[in-house]
């Protein structure tokens, strides 16, 4: 199974010709449109999304997941997408990440990304535009939302002092989920240093040509908690969370979108050998 994209060339990508527009007339472009990454056979998933995410100005596009358990371990490793000896979960997921990192390197657009558990603030369009806009030109990943079931860490002075933290509520009821979707609070951009979970994310052309070049392929590599010491990552956020420090990467706080961070019935670990 080749997950190749058409025109997808082997090695390291290339550098986009073209320097990005950050232009309020250039955002029009993508700024209003969602990736929303699914897998047809959670249909639940699917109503409770769209059920909860009528968000006036925003148009959600259905992207569909690769799902880990029609994987080939050996074929994963044929192409170098997976290291042998590493033990992953829902490899998948970061597969279909990596297919829109592609999509946004090759067509030298940025891309907002969100999973299909996300909850997303009905004030979105407006809020997002100001945060795009507080983002320095050369950003690579403005991190939307994060999981409640750890920690969060950034810089409240950039390069000098650093905030970290844990959540009150690791999972969020609908109630709450609804309540979150009222809110009106204005949106701070900040510098990223610790964060787990993808609900939703916008990533950059060049934020898309790092996380190729540093994610793939798919390896336990062991990143440093602020509260926790270190911890091998086993999965996509994991590994996410070991590079924001090294990028431009931010979060926005409080999260544009949120998930109820319920367990995912069609997860599970990948070995290869």
């Amino acid at each position: 199974m080749s997950f190749q994209l058409p025109h997808e060339k082997a090695g390291r990508c290339s550098e986009p010709k073209r320097r990005m527009n950050t232009t309020r007339r250039s955002q029009i472009k993508w700024a209003h449109r969602i990736h929303v990454i699914h897998l047809s056979k959670a249909k639940e998933r699917l109503r409770t999304f769209q059920s909860l995410n009528k968000i006036d100005g925003i148009r959600f596009e259905f992207v569909e997941g690769i799902d880990s358990a029609l994987l080939d371990p050996a074929e994963l490793r044929r192409q170098k997408l997976i290291k042998p000896g590493t033990m992953f979960r829902t490899p998948g997921c970061g597969l279909t990440h990596r297919k829109l990192w592609l999509a946004s390197l090759q067509t030298r657009t940025p891309l907002i990304v969100c999973e299909d558990d996300a909850v997303i603030r009905r004030d979105f369009r407006n809020q997002f535009s100001k945060c795009i806009c507080a983002l320095p030109k050369q950003w690579h990943l403005l991190l939307l939302g994060y999981n409640f079931d750890a920690m969060l860490e950034v810089e409240i002075i950039a390069g000098v002092e650093r905030l970290s933290g844990r959540f009150s509520n690791k999972m969020l009821s609908i109630s709450r989920l609804k309540n979150f979707q009222k809110s009106i609070l204005p949106i701070s951009v900040l510098p990223l240093r610790n964060a787990f979970g993808t609900p939703g994310y916008a990533v950059s052309p060049a934020g898309a040509k790092y996380l190729l070049e540093q994610v793939f392929p798919l390896r336990n590599i062991r990143i440093a908690l602020p509260f926790d010491g270190s911890m091998l990552a086993r999965s996509m956020d994991a590994v996410m969370n070991g590079l924001y420090s090294k990028m431009k990467a931010f979060a926005c706080l409080p999260p544009l979108v949120v998930s109820p961070n319920k367990k995912d019935p069609n997860a599970r670990m990948v070995t290869v050998d």
